[in-house]
């Protein structure tokens, strides 16, 4: 196992391998068409490796002859000639295009998704040569129809791409071979029946007479493309967790390596991800200030070694075990809310009450900014708690909702479970929003801001804050200033309808967190600062 690490670490033989593959997969295609699905294969096994080779434009060079070689061998199977169209009902074709199309997500699952669409983009000149599935004719409706098919092959690689894990991976094939079976569907019934013979004007006859065809491509489609993606990312995930490595996803692409391995000291982020292990050993020894002390420096460090190196192999680890460690933190201080405060002594002062809050104006977009361990999220989920108490719907969307939920207090709260794709987080919202919650309290900016340019987090803040706005709802987003220029910080501020700022302050030794409103559009206020806690 660890010669087969070795050799993968050298990427001329890796190169050597798949170039060799390329002409052994065509020729026995040629010479023993029977055996189409050995040629796939032999493909899809070097498809895998080509991870391995460093340099892009031999990659990219790699990833487009075998996506040619693998749609050539499906193109070839489900080319049917005039007046055999009873072929098109047999599910071997479509489990050769399937193979075409596992092949093509497995290289977006294993190697990130521009690679996946280089592989299955090659489809679009291999179906052409062979005249694809269709013999159809003119050539202006045999490259509609090649482009459409190439479409459906795309819509694998991106489902799969950004998926975490195998099963994920999975129920994302499902809803591509949806996607994917749509099309088929509506190509395999314009080689049955010529539009212009169709009798628009009788639709119930008309549908009856497509609806029987339609459905069995779609569900011929759907098992076989299912089945062969299912199988090719099942196979993946068995032989990396043979291998004992670890699969991760992230902006960069897609990484593996060995879990709990040495950490590489030229890695710029070696040293946060050795202090983060130190502070997961020892946490049980802290306090909750303690905790956050430690948290906060591990986050300002790892903020200023974005900014300063950007991607390395250990970013996306540093980077998920500080979600864990806001996580830990998170039910510390709950644990600490729970503890009930002594009764005071005879005479002694009545514990301090919070101190009455700023009102968030109806409709509002708001960012709550400021340092680490300033309790605005904490404020946030202390202004959704006074909404549930006026019954209104609430809806808190962060990486850890379920902890969230309990700072709230009690009452209904719609919760929504993001993932660290920014696409996948648009869409969370889109959903979110459709079930009309009043307010929503979210918590995602210090994931996306040190993984995202400031121009794509301010194409996804404009078009989140419209949703929001549409959906009459009152937001409350959270951000580290420290994680941004003071250029950025202000670009993404014009974003928001108002700005709360918050600071820490130390008074008696012991820390005491306040805030002012920066700014409020369209809203005389007082620019004050405020205690809180």
């Amino acid at each position: 196992m660890a010669t087969w690490m070795g050799l993968t670490e050298n990427q001329y033989a890796m190169l050597a391998i798949c170039l060799i593959s390329i002409p052994l997969a065509v020729a026995l295609a040629l010479e023993m068409p029977q055996l189409a699905a050995a040629s796939m294969l032999i493909v899809a096994l070097a498809s895998v490796l080509v991870r391995f080779v460093k340099t892009r434009a031999l990659k990219a060079l790699c990833y487009l002859l075998l996506g040619f070689v693998s749609f050539w061998c499906a193109g070839n199977a489900l080319f049917v000639p005039l007046g055999s169209e009873a072929q098109l009902f047999s599910y071997i074709p479509f489990l050769l295009l399937g193979v075409a199309n596992a092949t093509a997500a497995l290289v977006a699952y294993n190697d990130g998704y521009i690679n996946g669409l280089i592989f299955a983009g090659a489809g679009l000149a291999a179906i052409l040569l062979t005249k694809g599935p269709l013999d159809a004719g003119g050539m202006d409706r045999l490259l509609i129809t090649a482009m459409l098919f190439t479409a459906a092959s795309f819509v694998f690689v991106l489902f799969a791409s950004w998926a975490k894990d195998a099963k994920q991976a999975l129920y994302n094939a499902l809803k591509a071979g949806v996607a994917a079976g749509l099309i088929y569907g509506a190509l395999y019934l314009l080689r049955l029946y010529d539009v212009n013979a169709l009798n628009f004007s009788d639709l119930p006859v008309l549908f009856a007479m497509l609806y029987t065809p339609f459905a069995a491509f779609f569900w011929m489609s759907l098992l076989t493309n299912f089945f062969a993606v299912g199988v090719a990312l099942l196979a993946y995930e068995l032989v990396i967790y043979l291998l004992g490595v670890q699969r991760g996803v992230g902006p960069g692409g897609v990484s593996l390596m060995k879990p709990g391995a040495a950490v590489n000291q030229a890695d710029p982020y070696s040293p946060l991800v050795a202090r983060l292990e130190r502070f997961f050993k020892d946490f049980s020894k802290y306090d909750v200030e303690q905790a956050s002390g430690i948290l906060a420096s591990a986050e300002k460090d790892y903020y200023e070694t974005t900014k300063r190196k950007g991607d390395a192999p250990l970013k996306q680890n540093a980077g998920k075990m500080l979600m864990a460690a806001r996580s830990m933190l998170l039910g510390l201080k709950f644990e600490g809310e729970r503890v009930p405060a002594p009764a005071p002594a005879t005479g002694a002062k009545k514990a301090q009450k919070k101190p009455e809050m700023f009102e968030i104006p109806k409709g509002a977009i708001v960012l709550l900014e400021g340092p680490i361990g300033s309790r605005k999220e904490e404020f946030g989920l202390d202004l959704l708690g006074k909404e549930l108490e006026k019954g209104k719907k609430c809806a808190i969307i962060s990486f850890e909702p379920e902890k969230e939920k309990e700072y709230a207090g009690e009452g209904e709260v719609q919760l929504v479970k993001v993932e660290q794709n920014i696409n996948d987080i648009a869409l969370s919202i889109s959903r979110a929003l459709e079930d009309g919650p009043e307010f929503v309290f979210v918590n995602i900016l210090y994931w996306l801001v040190p993984n995202h340019g400031i121009s794509t987090l301010s194409g996804f803040l404009s078009s989140t804050a419209k949703k929001i706005k549409k959906a009459g709802a009152t937001a409350v987003f959270v951000m580290e200033e420290e994680m941004v220029s003071p250029q950025e910080l202000s670009t993404l501020e014009s974003l928001f309808d108002g700005i709360l700022q918050f600071a820490v302050s130390e008074e008696g030794g012991t820390s005491h967190s306040k805030y002012r409103v920066k700014e409020f559009k369209f809203k005389k206020f007082d620019a004050e600062w405020r205690d809180y806690w």
